[in-house]
Parts: structure tokens; C-alpha cells; sequence
């Protein structure tokens, strides 16, 4: 077996860090016991780097010989590594090496016994200890070793009495750290040898539980090398399924290059890890047979050949798929240059090599080594040559190409491609090899001509064949051609395909974005192969298809953006036929005769505007799965022979406009899961059979202007989103129903409905924004899962109390609603308030303390039309033309008497320290119009606006603060527009 990389360190990684965790699932654990929780790890601790697993605190003379020894022999037995002391002399004070074993200690073991206060040592060791707890996450475990924890805590009885013996002759600094240090540790949950009848029992309990926290703890940087681990570590571990006592195998499946694992066979629970398995002999010699393992045995075989696994009833596999463009980057520059990332002014050569490499984890190790010294110069002439290394793959699957007919089903089972039922996703360094192949010669190195080849995909190459009638041969298989590829218009000869008698696939088409046309018939075309399986010719530049165009063998016909106006007359062969599109053909009026196309499984009509009927030669389209009629705004009627297709799943007519009416046997569609409906204006009711569609997950029927009512849906108890906005004459809903798995209810902007939709007891999502429900039942408190009810601002809401404990979003649009009640300051459950061309409402604006707000946002702030706005400002705005300064009022006089009893005005306030601020005290009005802010800030802008009927021609402002200790820096006022002429 060939050692790979990969998938093995995922092995690797799940070994260390998964099974073992779960070890303690064969020990026996004491009930009568308080386990301590696993202490917090700060911030710090997770690039802190641990050189000891446990670091153990005692006083010897109490425990070395019985509890210590006992305890470290367990931790041997479960492979847990503590510092040993190895009786270091013991001088005054602890010296840095054992500063260092603690600071170092994944998890710090303070064993308390009778006399651990008499030592200093211990007392000293203790500190650093809750010190290392403090900064760096150490976990800290206290065992209570024939001690009271109360004792440790209040330093009372024989504990405490030793360690004021201890105390004598310490500086306070000493004791005050000695005292704070038991403290703390006397409050942290741990083991006491009191709730314990016994001693080996409570020893095991507590390795258990130490093994659980370090494999529990977040995974070792020894593994930071390997791209993308921790995701699979993840999703692997729920295939092992640790907690179950079965003997389980395990697969994993993926692409070479997958490495290094190591496996421990012995006669107990055990983890046994095969790597790179590509025979079954491997398999027989030491996995044959579950029996030969103990009971919550994992036995994990890692193999590019997922055949193998089926053979031996492996049903657990974990497919790895190609790293992402970015993990591959990473992969390739580990080996370029021992790091994640590109070296300074490499960046643009690494992602060159990378996108071309693809995402082959052995390949990228290879090539990343292959780079790895060279200069920037030899990168640059190295690149272009990359292009043409296929010797690395080649290499790779030779051995496996024996058998050509099997060969997609070997790339599938090798991990070199992957496939579902719409796409085939290759690697790389695949394409590039099959691309060099079928331009040589047979088993010979020179290059064919571009005709002669089976494939075509070089724009080159395909442009010089297509030009020239005599190019072309009945070996060319298939043509594939980018036509954003090329620059220059493309010509295509009357006759180019005349010679391509055995062409089967046919695939002109443009990269996402370009709108330019660039293939032209001029002379037309005379032939089309009559093997053609695929056609899928985008921007089809003529009116209709060949006379002659042959269907027999089609399967997939895509035409989108075509001038055709109809494809061909008469009946023809279609029973391969399963894919039609001609999205965005503006030209095309009919459909021809589909009823030979019983495999046809999906039909996109998307934006054919000037379709005006489906032929009602669609009867026997029983298998369809797919009809999209998107945009297809002339279409009139649906055939009633539509009935038949009784597999339908997914059924759009987004933007049918001029439907009236939908055909009465849509019950039929009892398999349909999705049914888009939305802005056909002209459909007024449903038929009363689409109850029957009891598959039905979503139906959604937003702006359907013209509809009226919806019939009776209650059968439809799978349906999960129904959605009906803008349904302007929709005035009520269906009664008396529950839809068990409904969702979502939209039914914004739904303006005619009043009463509330009572449809579900289940719903989460209700939207009732722009409705006319003012009222909420008492019957929504039972509404368990309603996470989500928007709705409208009325004034009628303060009557439903319930309501503040449901609704979680209120809407104020363009209404006469100067104030808002206070009752929605009471509804907690309240996270939105959106308010839109609320031209009179008065509401304050806070913005304390956001002191990173830019120029255009204050200015929009203090013009916002509120009752009181506060934000972050070292100077009144100029356009407050009236000002005054140091407290001193201002006088603000009219050249002509009022024509309206109403005026407003902003005032500005600019504290130079807290206070409270008054505005007003109008000398020359009928009463006074007092403002009061809050204390606040200073260099805040205190904004309020005033607001007073009276007839005056002059208003006298003065400012003042309620303070001897505090002023103001200055302030003004803006005379604001009358509002009776807005």
C-alpha cells in the first residue's frame, strides 16, 4: 500500500481527538460524587502551549505513599503524562523550574490534606497556580483529601491552625496572597474523600473525568498544518458514532493523496485505522470479520475505491470531497513555502498555480514542492510549461484504465470525479490530461488535426474547423465552444457540420454577463448530425432548424436568447428528448408536437413573450417533473391535457399576466411540491381542486392583484410557506382550517383583509404589514412556535394587551400619526419600528455617545423631523441663525405680522459639562413653552424642537442650566417651515 496524505491525517486527527474522548464509556462512574465542571478556557489559553497534562500540588508527607502514588499510577494506566518532581529540593521559595512545570500544566491537581498549609512551598505553588488559572485558562481541580472544604475556605480547625503556624513572621503582602489564593480555590467545585465509602473508586472517578476535560479541550497545534481538519474531524465523528458499544466500519472515501494513520490492534475495545486500501486482501488479512473485535471497537479504512467498501457491506462512509480554492492554496504553499500563505511578491504566482492545478491534494503537495526554493524568475518560466504536466496524473491512473468502457465508472469510484444528476465536476489536472489526449494520435505523440480529433474545445482549433467546409470529419464527437472566448465575430461555413456525421454533442455558449452576439449563419445551415444527443446552441442566430434536423436520439435541447420563431413541422421522434429550454426566446409562438416525448422531465420557458398557447399534444408527458413558464406574459390558457402529467414537482407561472384561469384538474397534481403563481393579474379565483394537491409545500401567489378569495385549502396539511403579497382585493381567507406544517403566512400589504388569519395554530412567520387588521385574538397566546408577527401601527392595538407579548415588528407608513402610544415601549418582545413618510410624528432621536459619526449622518440627525435628538457635537450648526452664547438669550423678531397661529423652531444646546438644560421662557407669548432634557454629556448637541399657537411678532429664547457648576458653550435657533404649507 502506498502511504498518501490527506485523508490519512484526517484519520489521525479523529484518533487522537475523538475516540479516545469517549474511553470512559467503559469505566464504571460513582454516582455519590460532585465532579467538577470543566473551568472556562479565557481567551489566552487556546495558543498557550502545554508541555504537561497535569501538574499535581501536595504536601508528601500526607499522600506520597498512599493517595499520590495511587492516583499516578492510574494517570499511567490511562496515558495521561504528570509533572514528577523527582523530589526537587525544596529551598525557600519555589524556583523557576517548578514555576515553569506549572505554567506549562494543561490542568493544575491541588491535593489538600491536613498539612498542605504548613508548607510554604505549597502555599507558593498554590499561587502561581490560581495566577496561571487567571491568564492563561488553566484548569484547576481541588481534591479534598480528609480535609473540610469549609476548613480550606474559612482557614478554621486543624487546616487553619497549621496555616497560621505558617503565617508567623510573614510580611501581610505574603499572607494577604497565601489567604486570597485559598479563597479562591476553595470555591471552585471539586472532590471530597468524605462523600466517598471508596478511595480507588473516587481516584478513577477523577482520571476519568481530567482524561474527559483534555480530550475535550480544544485540539493541539500539531495539526495546524493540515488544511480543513477540523471540519472533518467534525463531520467524521458522527459517522463513528462513539457512543454506541457496536462493532462499527467506518469508510472513507476520497481523492488520492490521503496519507499517514496508525492503528492499534489488541483483544479489547480498540480503533483500528487501514490506510489507502485499494485491495481486499488487505481487508480479509485484518478486518474480515466484526467478531474479531470487543464490543465499541472502530475500525476506519480509508480508500480511494468506494466499490471495496460496498463489497464488504461498509454502509458508514464519509466522502471527502476536493478542498476549496482557498484550502487548496493553503495545501499548495505548506509545501512551497512551509507556510499557509504566499511569500511577499509571490502572491499572484501561487494562486496561478494553484487555479491551475486544481484542488488535488497530491497534486498540489507534489507541485508545491517541486516550487519550493525557486526564485520569482524561475517561477515565471516554470508556469507556462505546467500547462502541459499531465505526467503526474498519467501516472496516477494508468493502472486503472484497462477497461475503457468502464471508465466514468472508475474515475467515480477512484475520486477523480464527482457526479449527480444534473453535472459532472472533474479535476483539473483530468481535463488537462484528456485534453492532450485526443490531440495526438493514438498511442503515438504526434498532434492530429483539429478535425480529426473526437473533441473540440480549443477556441482556436474550433473556429478553424467551422470555418472551412473540408475541416471537419466523422470522427469529431463533440464540439464544446466558449464564444466569449474569441474576439472577432465567428462566420460559421453553410456547410461546416456536413462532414460531421457521428457528431453527438453540440454546445455553443457564452460566460456569465456577455451580451454581445458573436456566432453567424450567414448562408445558413444545411446539416445537423442525426446522432445529436445534445444541442444547446445559445443565441441561435436563425428562425427555424434545418429541414432535416434529425431527433431521434436527442436528449437535451438548450436554446436560450434564439431568434427562432418555431422549430419544426410536422411530428417527429422524440422519445430520448428529457430537457428543453429556450429561455428568452422573444420570437417563438408555439411549442411544436411534444406528445413522442414521454421521458421529457423538465420544460424552461422563461420570458417567451410572444408564447400563446401549449400545444394540446402534451398527453402523454406523464414523466415530467419541471414546467417553468416564468415571464411568459401572452400565454393565454394551459391545455386541460396537462392532467396528465401526474409526476409534476414543480410548476411555475410567475408572470403570466394575461392567464384568466388555471385548468379545473390541478388536484391532479398530487406529487406537485411547489406551485409559483405570483403577479398573473389576471387570474380572480383558484380552481376549488387544488385542495387535492396534498404534496404541496409552498404555493405562493404574490401580486395577483385581481384575486379575490382563496377556495377551500385545509387538505393541504404539508404545505409549509404561502405567500400572498400584494393581493390587493383579497378580503378573507379560509375558515375553520388548521394547516399543521404552514410556516409562514405573507400576507403584507394585503390592504382589503381585516380580519386576523386564523389558518394555523402552528405558524412561526406571520406578516401582516399593510393590512387592515387592527385586532388580535386571545387565541394567538396558545400559538406555541410564532417566533415572528409583523404588523401595521394602529391605535386600536392598546385594546389587546396580549398583543405586546407576540408582536415582534411594527410598521408606521406615511400616516397622520403624530405620537406613538406608550404601550409600545412596553412590548418587550418589540425589536423592530419602521417608520416610512411619517411626516408628522414626533419622536426623539439618541445617539449618545456615538462618536464615530460621520458628517452626513449628523446632518441628516438634526434634520430629522423629532421631538428631541442627542448626539456627539463640539459646535452648533451655522444654519441656526439665531445664537447666543455664555447662557445669554436671543431675540428672534418678524417684519410682518404672522399669517399662521403656529410656529415652530429647532433649538441647539452645546454643554460645556452635565447639567440639565431648559429651552423656552418666550417673553412676549401667551404662555410659556418650556423644554427639559436629561442629564447628558458634554460636547453633545442637545436638539429640541418647539412648537406654539400664538399670534406674536417677536419670541425671546433664553438658555440655562439649573446649576451654578455647569454652562453652556452656546446655543441657537432654527425657525422651522409652517407645516400647514407641507
Amino acid at each position: 500500500m502506498n502511504s498518501s496524505f490527506f485523508l490519512g491525517s484526517v484519520v489521525a486527527a479523529i484518533s487522537f481527538f475523538t475516540f479516545f474522548r469517549n474511553v470512559k464509556q467503559d469505566d464504571k462512574e460513582e454516582t455519590n460524587s460532585t465532579s467538577p465542571p470543566p473551568s472556562s478556557v479565557s481567551p489566552s489559553s487556546s495558543s498557550q502551549s502545554w508541555t504537561h497534562q497535569v501538574f499535581p500540588s501536595f504536601h508528601g508527607q500526607d499522600v506520597r505513599v498512599d493517595f499520590l502514588s495511587h492516583i499516578q499510577k492510574e494517570f499511567r494506566r490511562k496515558g495521561i503524562i504528570p509533572f514528577i518532581d523527582n523530589e526537587i529540593r525544596r529551598g525557600e521559595s519555589i524556583g523557576p523550574e517548578l514555576i515553569k512545570a506549572i505554567r506549562e500544566s494543561k490542568i493544575a491537581v491541588v491535593l489538600f490534606s491536613r498539612n498542605y498549609g504548613s508548607s510554604k512551598w505549597c502555599l507558593d505553588e498554590l499561587v502561581e497556580i490560581m495566577k496561571c488559572r487567571e491568564e492563561f485558562g488553566q484548569t484547576v481541580i481541588p481534591i479534598f483529601y480528609k480535609v473540610d472544604p469549609s476548613n480550606v475556605k474559612k482557614l478554621t480547625g486543624d487546616f487553619g491552625s497549621v496555616f497560621r503556624n505558617t503565617c508567623a513572621g510573614k510580611t501581610k503582602e505574603v499572607i494577604g496572597r497565601w489567604r486570597q489564593a485559598l479563597a479562591k480555590l476553595a470555591t471552585i467545585a471539586g472532590y471530597d474523600s468524605h462523600n466517598w465509602y471508596n478511595e480507588a473508586a473516587m481516584i478513577e472517578k477523577i482520571v476519568i473525568d481530567i482524561l474527559n476535560m483534555l480530550n475535550n479541550s480544544t485540539p493541539s497545534s500539531d495539526f495546524d498544518s493540515f488544511v480543513g481538519m477540523r471540519a472533518h474531524m467534525e463531520n467524521l465523528e458522527s459517522k463513528l458514532c462513539l457512543d454506541s458499544d457496536e462493532v462499527r466500519m467506518v469508510g472513507i472515501w476520497g481523492p488520492p493523496g490521503i496519507g499517514v494513520a496508525q492503528y492499534m490492534l489488541q483483544n479489547k475495545k480498540v480503533i483500528v485505522v487501514l490506510d489507502n486500501i485499494d485491495r481486499s486482501i488487505y481487508l480479509d488479512a485484518i478486518a474480515k470479520e466484526i467478531r474479531w473485535f470487543g464490543p465499541g471497537s472502530r475500525i476506519i479504512i480509508t480508500t480511494q475505491d468506494k466499490k471495496l467498501l460496498k463489497e464488504y457491506g461498509i454502509n458508514h462512509i464519509y466522502k471527502v470531497d476536493y478542498p476549496s480554492p482557498y484550502e487548496a492554496c493553503q495545501i499548495f504553499c505548506m509545501y512551497a513555502f512551509d507556510q499557509k500563505f504566499p511569500k511577499e511578491d509571490f502572491e499572484e504566482l501561487a494562486w496561478k498555480v494553484t487555479l491551475r492545478l486544481g484542488q488535488l491534494p497530491l497534486g498540489l503537495r507534489v507541485m508545491g514542492s517541486y516550487f519550493r526554493g525557486m526564485s520569482k524568475q524561475e517561477w515565471t518560466n516554470t508556469l507556462p510549461r505546467l500547462k502541459e504536466s499531465t505526467e503526474i496524473l498519467e501516472a496516477i491512473l494508468a493502472k486503472d484504465f484497462l477497461d475503457v468502457k468502464h471508465i466514468h465508472h472508475i474515475l467515480a469510484e477512484k475520486s477523480f470525479i464527482f457526479s449527480d444528476d444534473e453535472r459532472i465536476e472533474m479535476h483539473n489536472l483530468l481535463v488537462q490530461l484528456g485534453r492532450e489526449i485526443v490531440r495526438r494520435e493514438l498511442g503515438q505523440r504526434s498532434i492530429r488535426e483539429p478535425g480529426q480529433r473526437q473533441f473540440l474545445v480549443d477556441a482556436k482549433d474550433v473556429c478553424d474547423v467551422l470555418t472551412d467546409d473540408t475541416a471537419g470529419s466523422r470522427n469529431v464527437l463533440g464540439i464544446d465552444l466558449n464564444l466569449s472566448d474569441i474576439e472577432d465575430k465567428l462566420n460559421v461555413c453553410e456547410g461546416a457540420f456536413n462532414r460531421m456525421s457521428n457528431l453527438k454533442f453540440l454546445r455553443f455558449h457564452y460566460a456569465y454577463g456577455d451580451q454581445s452576439d458573436k456566432l453567424y449563419l450567414p448562408q445558413g445551415l444545411k446539416y445537423l448530425s442525426r446522432k445529436l444527443r445534445l444541442l444547446e446552441w445559445e443565441r441561435f442566430p436563425l428562425t427555424c432548424l434545418p429541414s432535416n434536423f434529425h431527433t431521434e436520439y436527442l436528449v437535451k435541447l438548450k436554446m436560450r436568447y434564439n431568434k427562432l420563431h418555431k422549430l419544426w413541422e410536422s411530428n417527429r421522434p422524440l422519445r430520448n428528448l428529457k430537457w428543453i429550454d429556450f429561455s428568452y426566446s422573444k420570437d417563438l409562438k408555439k411549442l411544436p408536437d411534444l406528445s413522442t416525448a414521454t421521458n421529457l422531465r423538465e420544460v424552461v420557458l422563461t420570458e417567451c413573450s410572444s408564447l400563446v398557447e401549449l400545444l394540446f399534444s402534451i398527453e402523454n408527458v406523464i414523466n415530467l417533473q419541471r414546467l417553468i413558464l416564468f415571464g411568459c406574459s401572452s400565454l393565454v390558457m394551459l391545455p386541460s391535457s396537462i392532467e396528465n402529467a401526474t409526476n409534476l414537482l414543480h410548476l411555475s407561472l410567475v408572470g403570466c399576466s394575461s392567464l384568466v384561469e388555471l385548468p379545473n384538474s390541478l388536484g391532479n397534481f398530487t406529487n406537485l411540491k411547489n406551485l409559483y403563481l405570483d403577479r398573473c393579474t389576471g387570474l380572480v379565483e383558484l380552481p376549488y381542486s387544488i385542495g387535492n394537491a396534498t404534496n404541496l409545500y409552498l404555493l405562493s401567489l404574490d401580486m395577483c392583484t385581481g384575486l379575490v378569495k382563496l377556495p377551500s385549502i385545509g387538505n393541504l396539511h404539508k404545505l409549509l410557506y404561502l405567500t400572498l403579497k400584494g393581493c390587493l382585493k383579497l378580503e378573507v381567507l379560509p375558515i375553520n382550517i388548521n394547516l399543521e406544517s404552514l410556516e409562514k403566512l405573507d400576507l403584507i400589504d394585503c390592504s382589503r383583509l381585516k380580519l386576523f388569519p386564523e389558518i394555523s395554530t402552528n405558524i412561526k412567520y406571520l406578516e401582516l404589514k399593510g393590512t387592515a387588521v387592527k385586532e388580535v385574538p386571545l387565541s394567538i397566546k396558545s400559538w406555541s412556535r410564532l417566533d415572528c408577527l409583523e404588523m401595521s401601527y394602529s391605535e386600536n392595538l392598546k385594546n389587546y394587551p396580549h398583543a405586546l407579548d407576540i408582536i415582534t415588528t411594527l410598521y408606521l407608513d406615511n400616516t397622520e400619526v403624530q405620537e406613538i402610544h406608550p404601550w409600545v415601549k412596553r412590548n418587550y418582545r418589540l425589536w423592530g419600528l419602521m417608520l416610512d413618510k411619517c411626516k408628522k410624528l414626533r419622536f426623539s432621536v439618541d445617539f449618545t455617545n456615538c462618536l464615530k459619526l460621520n458628517k452626513e449622518a449628523r446632518e441628516l440627525i438634526i434634520q430629522t423631523s423629532s421631538k428631541r435628538a442627542f448626539l456627539p457635537g463640539r459646535e452648533v450648526p451655522a444654519y441656526f441663525t439665531y445664537r447666543a452664547t455664555n447662557g445669554s438669550s436671543m431675540t428672534v423678531k418678524f417684519n410682518q405680522w404672522p399669517l399662521s397661529t403656529t410656529w415652530r423652531f429647532k433649538a441647539c444646546v452645546l454643554l460645556v459639562d452635565k447639567g440639565v438644560v431648559r429651552a423656552g421662557d418666550g417673553k412676549k407669548m401667551e404662555e410659556a413653552a418650556n423644554k427639559y432634557l436629561p442629564v447628558l454629556l458634554t460636547e453633545h448637541l442637545y436638539i429640541i424642537e418647539v412648537e406654539t399657537k400664538a399670534a406674536f411678532t417677536e419670541i425671546v429664547f433664553k438658555f440655562g442650566i439649573e446649576s451654578d457648576k455647569w454652562g453652556i458653550g452656546e446655543g441657537g435657533v432654527l425657525q422651522l417651515p409652517d407645516k400647514d404649507k407641507h
